[in-house]
């Protein structure tokens, strides 16, 4: 493999465990949230946790909706690379 094939595969390991390492903070620091509307902290949308409401911010929201997604994603162009060039060496 060439080096700037391996700085990709690099990049992409990272971009991994980036989403997942912060997929799992959300996850863990969500339940701690305010019980109560908070405008002016932009915690608005509201979220079971454990079979007690919460609001969580915009942010969480999308990291909670989107990272897992993004990460499966991410490991299948990952394995679609590593095939390809691993063929090509």
């Amino acid at each position: 493999m060439k080096t700037w094939q391996r700085i990709v595969i690099g990049s992409f390991y990272t971009m991994l465990l980036i989403s997942l390492a912060l997929w799992f903070w959300v996850t863990g620091t969500v339940c701690g949230e305010p019980a109560q509307l908070e405008i002016a902290t932009h915690h608005i949308i509201p979220y079971n946790c454990h079979g007690r409401t919460v609001f969580i911010t915009p942010f969480e929201n999308a990291v909670l909706h989107w990272l897992i997604p993004i990460f499966f994603m991410l490991m299948i162009a990952l394995k679609y690379l590593r095939d390809r060039w691993h063929k090509q060496a």
